[in-house]
C-alpha cells in the first residue's frame, strides 16, 4: 500500500477514536485518563480520553453529569460527598465551588481575584483555598473567618486533615507550609534542586508527598531537610495508614520515549517496592486506595479495576469493573452563566513568532512523521534564527499546501561541514534521515542529548537541562529565546517549542502535533496554550515536565590557515600565526586563544601551554589574523610532537559548535636523546654470573654519537671493554662480587645533546659449597624464590630440594586464590631443582603487579612462599 494511502487511513482512525489503546513511544500517543472511586457515595469521578471534563457518575442514580469543562485536581471529603474542585473555561475567570454529591448541589464559594484556587478540606470540614495572594479559610457553609497572605498566586493550597498547616508553592516552585494558627509560622520544606508541586497530605497530618515538574515523587516531613526521594513516577497516593505510596511509574522504552504506565507501590520510607501491574502492552493510569488491601487503576483508559492484595502476597484482581459510559450523554452543571470572560495578558517576553511546522502534515509524503515531535520541534527553533535556507516541498496531507521546512526533518542535507546522513526507521519502516535520523540516532539511545548537538551543529549553543522550573521558562522567553520542552502531554511523552507564558502559569507553545486542546490530531499547533503542572487555567495540563533543551545564538569561532615551523630545537622560540573567524550568529565577547603542545593529535588541558592570550570578539561572519609567540621546552627528547591552536579552551563563551575550535600540526623536535632500558634493572637482585650490564638508547630524530657514550661501573670507565651499537652498549664481568654496584650511563647525539642514568643494582650468587649442600639428598625443601621481588622482564627462579625421586606439582595463586600457573612433573631426581617462572599466566599473559603464593606438593611433602610480582 502506498504510504501516502497508508496515511490518510491513519488519520482517519485518529479521526474516529480508534488509536486510544496505542501505548508505546512510536505508536500514536495515548491520552492519560483520570479517574477516583468514590466508595462512600458509590460513584466515580473520572475524565475522558480527550479531556473534555471532569465527569461523575453515580450508579445508584444512573445518572452522569460533566461537573467541570476542565480536567484540574479535585479535593475530595467524606468519602466523596463533597467535591472541592475550580469551574473553569480557557479565557474566563475560574470559580472555587464545592459540589455536593449526594444531591447535585453547587456551592460557589467567594472570590475576587482573576486566579483562584481549587478548594481543600480538613477532617472538620475546614475549606482552604487561595484567591489572589491569599489563602482562605472558611467554615463548611463556604463563610470565610480567615485569609493567610502569601507572596505569589498558587493553585493548590491544600489543607492538612488536622486543620493546623496549610502547603503552597512559591514562586520558584518550592513547597511551604503555614500554620493556620500562627500565619507567622511558615516553613519552607523542599530544598531548591528541583521545581516542585501538588502536596498531598498524610492522613495523620505529619508529612507531603511531593511531585517534581521532572517526573519524581518525594515525602517530606513537616520540618525542613526532611525532604526523601522515593521514585520516579506521577500521581502519588497514601495508603489509609501513611505506611504506602501507590503511583503511576514510567516504563521507559527503546525509543527514549516512554513505552508504558504501570501502576506500583512503595513504602513511604523508600525501603520497598511493589509491583501492583507488570504489563508491557496495557496502559494503567491513576491508582487509587479503596481499604488498605485494595487498589483501583484505569486500565487503557477504558474501565477501572480493583486490585486486592496484602503486600507479602500475590496480586488477585477483584471481578470488580467500571465501564466509563459515553460522556456525550452527560448533563453539565448549570454555573457557565455566572462566569465573566477575562483576557489573559502575556508575561514580560512577547510572545515569540516562531514559523510553524506540523510533524505529520509537513514532512514529505513518504515520511510518516508520528515518530518525529523532537526533530519537528528543533527544526521550528532552527527555522526562527533563520539558520537554514527555505526547501520548499508540496505535501498533500490534510490537504494540498507548500511548506519550506519539513525536508529537513527526514531528508539528507549539509550544512557547513556536517552532513546529516544518519537514518532511523520511521513508523511504516521507511528509512528517515536528516534531523529525525540524527536525533533518534542508536536505537534512540539519548533523543535530548542528540538533539543539543544537533543544534549545536548548526551554531546554536545549546544543552539539556534536568532540572526545570518556571523562571527558567520565563527567563528563555524574556530574552527571545524559544526551546524545546519535553513533557507528558501524550503517554509516551512529547516535545514541544515554548514561544511564551501567561503570568497565570499558562504556557504557550507551538506543538507539532496540532493542539490538544482541540483534540490530537490537528493543525492548531501554532501557539497553542497549556497549563503548568500544579495550575489550572482551563488548558490541557502538560502533567509532567522531564527536561529543557535550550537552543540560542551564539558565537561559532573557528581556527584555519596556520603558519608555522616544521622543526624546532629545544629553547628555540617561534611563532604560530593563523585565522580566527566567527561562523556563529551572534557577536562573541573577547576569547583566549592558546598555543599547546602535545604527545598525540589531540589537545587536552593536561599538555603543555606554551603560549595564551586574550583577542578581542567577533561579529558574525568576521575574521582576524593574529599569531602567537612561545619558547620551546628546553628539556624536551628528541621527537614528534603536534602543535596545536585552541580557541577558548576554557570554555568561557557561550558557543555552538565547539568541534572546529582547534587546529593541530606537526613538529619535528631536536632534542635529548632517550635511555630506554637498564640491565640488571635499577634496584634489582641478580643472581647472573657472568654479569651483564647494558643501557639501550634511541634518537630517531638526530641518531646517537657512538664515539660518545660512556659506561661506568662503580665510577670506573669501563667503555673501552664494552659492546657499543647504535642501540645499545653491553658490558660483561667475570665472577662479580656479592655486593651493590653502581653504575652510569651517558648518551650524546650528534647535535651534542647529552643525557645519563645513574642506577644501582644487587648481585647474590650462591657459593660452591652452599650450591652443593643444597644439591645434595637430605630433607625437602622449597628456597624462597630468587629474586624476591622480581620483575617480570627478568623471571625469577623457584628452587627446591628433593630427597628422593618423586613426582612434583607446583602451583601459584593470586591474593584471591585464583590459579594463575601450574606444572606437573611425572617424576624428578634428587637432590636440588628449578624451575623459571617469567610472570606470565598459564595462557602466556603478564600478570599484574602484586604478591602470589607459591605451592609445591612432592609425595608427602608440601610448602609454600610468598612471591612478590613487579612490573
Amino acid at each position: 500500500m502506498h504510504s501516502q494511502w497508508v496515511k490518510f487511513l491513519i488519520l482517519l482512525q485518529l479521526f474516529a477514536g480508534l488509536a486510544a489503546s496505542s501505548l508505546r513511544a512510536g505508536k500514536i500517543p495515548t491520552e492519560m485518563v483520570e479517574a477516583r472511586v468514590l466508595s462512600k457515595v458509590h460513584s466515580y469521578l473520572f475524565s475522558s480520553s480527550e479531556k473534555k471534563g471532569l465527569f461523575f457518575f453515580s450508579q445508584e442514580k444512573n445518572r452522569l453529569i460533566r461537573i467541570t469543562p476542565n480536567t484540574g485536581t479535585v479535593f475530595s471529603f467524606d468519602g466523596g460527598r463533597w467535591l472541592g474542585l475550580k469551574w473553569i473555561r480557557p479565557g474566563q475567570n475560574g470559580r472555587p465551588i464545592v459540589y455536593h454529591t449526594e444531591d447535585s448541589r453547587i456551592q460557589t464559594l467567594p472570590s475576587s481575584a482573576a486566579n483562584v484556587g481549587v478548594p481543600s478540606f480538613s477532617r472538620t470540614g475546614q475549606i482552604a483555598y487561595c484567591d489572589g495572594n491569599e489563602i482562605v479559610l472558611a467554615d463548611s457553609n463556604g463563610i470565610s473567618f480567615q485569609r493567610i497572605r502569601i507572596p505569589f498566586y498558587a493553585n493548590l493550597t491544600p489543607i492538612s486533615p488536622d486543620g493546623r498547616w496549610v502547603a503552597y508553592n512559591d514562586s520558584d516552585d518550592q513547597i511551604w507550609i503555614v500554620s493556620t494558627t500562627n500565619p507567622r509560622n511558615r516553613r519552607k520544606l523542599t530544598d531548591g534542586r528541583h521545581a516542585y508541586f501538588h502536596p498531598r497530605w498524610s492522613h495523620a497530618s505529619d508529612r507531603l508527598l511531593i511531585q517534581s515538574i521532572d517526573g519524581k515523587l518525594f515525602v517530606s516531613g513537616l520540618r525542613p531537610n526532611t525532604l526523601k526521594e522515593l521514585a520516579e513516577g506521577t500521581h502519588p497516593v497514601w495508603s489509609p495508614d501513611d505506611r504506602w505510596v501507590a503511583f503511576e511509574k514510567p516504563v521507559w522504552g527503546e525509543q527514549g520515549f516512554i513505552s508504558n504506565w504501570d501502576i506500583a507501590a512503595i513504602r513511604s520510607d523508600g525501603s520497598q517496592t511493589i509491583a501492583i501491574t507488570n504489563t508491557p502492552e496495557i496502559l494503567e493510569s491513576s491508582p487509587q486506595f479503596i481499604s488498605q488491601n485494595e487498589i483501583s487503576y484505569v486500565e487503557n483508559q477504558m474501565r477501572i479495576l480493583t486490585k486486592s492484595f496484602g503486600f507479602k502476597h500475590s496480586l488477585q484482581k477483584s471481578q470488580v469493573r467500571f465501564s466509563f459510559p459515553n460522556v456525550a450523554q452527560a448533563d453539565s452543571l448549570p454555573i457557565r452563566s455566572s462566569l465573566q470572560k477575562v483576557a489573559a495578558s502575556a508575561g514580560p517576553g512577547e510572545i515569540i513568532d516562531i514559523p510553524y511546522v506540523h510533524q505529520v502534515y509537513d514532512t514529505p509524503d513518504w515520511f510518516d512523521g508520528y515518530w518525529a515531535c523532537g526533530a519537528t520541534s528543533a527544526i521550528m527553533v532552527i527555522a526562527h534564527y533563520p539558520i537554514l535556507p527555505k526547501w520548499s516541498l508540496y505535501v498533500s496531507q490534510p490537504f494540498g499546501h507548500r511548506t519550506y521546512w519539513g525536508r529537513y526533518i527526514c531528508t539528507v542535507y549539509t550544512y557547513r561541514t556536517h552532513t546529516f546522513n544518519i537514518w532511523s526507521y520511521d513508523r511504516l519502516g521507511n528509512r528517515g534521515y536528516g534531523g529525525y535520523g540524527f536525533i533518534t540516532q542508536n536505537h534512540w539511545a539519548d533523543t535530548k542529548g542528540y538533539m543539543a548537538r544537533y543544534f549545536q551543529y548548526h551554531g546554536l549553543a545549546s544543552s539539556v537541562d534536568w532540572s526545570p522550573a518556571w523562571n527558567d521558562l520565563r527567563r528563555e522567553i524574556d530574552n527571545q529565546r524559544p526551546f524545546v520542552l519535553l513533557n507528558s502531554l501524550t503517554s509516551a511523552g512529547h516535545y514541544i517549542d515554548v514561544v511564551g507564558y501567561y503570568e497565570n502559569r499558562s504556557v504557550v507553545v507551538n506543538d507539532p502535533y496540532g493542539n490538544k486542546n482541540r483534540g490530537y490530531t490537528n493543525y492548531y499547533g501554532k501557539q497553542a496554550v497549556y497549563d503548568w503542572p500544579g495550575y489550572d487555567n482551563g488548558y490541557s495540563n502538560l502533567n509532567t515536565v522531564w527536561c529543557f533543551i535550550y537552543a540560542q545564538k551564539a558565537p561559532d569561532f573557528t581556527v584555519d590557515t596556520l603558519l608555522c615551523p616544521d622543526s624546532l630545537k629545544i629553547g628555540d622560540t617561534f611563532s604560530v600565526s593563523f585565522k580566527i573567524s566567527n561562523a556563529g550568529l551572534a557577536t562573541g565577547d573577547s576569547i583566549t586563544v592558546a598555543l599547546y603542545l602535545s604527545p598525540d593529535q589531540s589537545l587536552s588541558t593536561h599538555d603543555w601551554l606554551v603560549a595564551s592570550r586574550k583577542f578581542s570578539g567577533l561579529a558574525p561572519e568576521d575574521s582576524a589574523f593574529h599569531s602567537l609567540t612561545g619558547t620551546l621546552p628546553d628539556n624536551l627528547t628528541s621527537r614528534v610532537l603536534y602543535g596545536g591552536i585552541w580557541i577558548d579552551p576554557g570554555k568561557e563563551n557561550l558557543e555552538g559548535d565547539r568541534t572546529n575550535n582547534q587546529i593541530v600540526f606537526p613538529i619535528v623536535v631536536e632534542g635529548y636523546p632517550s635511555i630506554t632500558r637498564l640491565v640488571p634493572g635499577p634496584g634489582s637482585v641478580t643472581t647472573q654470573n657472568p654479569l651483564r650490564v647494558e643501557a639501550s638508547y634511541s634518537d630517531a630524530i638526530l641518531g646517537i654519537d657512538t664515539t660518545r657514550v660512556r659506561l661506568f661501573i662503580d665510577s670506573t670507565d669501563v667503555t673501552s671493554r664494552s659492546e657499543i651499537s647504535a642501540e645499545k652498549i653491553s658490558f660483561r664481568l667475570e665472577n662479580p662480587s656479592n655486593k651493590t654496584y653502581s653504575a652510569r650511563v651517558v648518551v650524546t647525539n650528534t647535535a651534542g645533546l647529552s643525557v645519563e642514568k645513574n642506577w644501582t643494582f644487587s648481585v647474590n650468587i650462591l657459593s660452591e659449597i652452599t650450591q652443593n649442600k643444597e644439591n645434595s639428598p637430605g630433607t625437602f625443601t622449597l628456597f624462597q624464590n630468587y629474586p624476591n621481588p622480581f620483575e617480570a622482564r627478568q623471571g625469577t627462579a623457584i628452587r627446591f630440594r628433593l630427597r628422593c625421586p618423586v613426582q612434583v606439582h607446583i602451583t601459584i595463586y593470586n591474593v584471591v586464590g585464583e590459579l594463575v600457573r601450574e606444572w606437573n612433573f611425572a617424576r624428578l631426581p634428587a637432590g636440588k631443582q628449578h624451575i623459571f617462572w617469567n610472570g606470565r599466566d598459564g595462557a602466556g599473559r603478564w600478570l599484574v603487579s602484586g604478591i602470589y603464593f607459591l605451592h609445591i606438593r612432592a609425595g608427602d611433602f608440601s610448602a609454600r612462599k610468598r612471591i612478590v610480582l613487579l612490573k
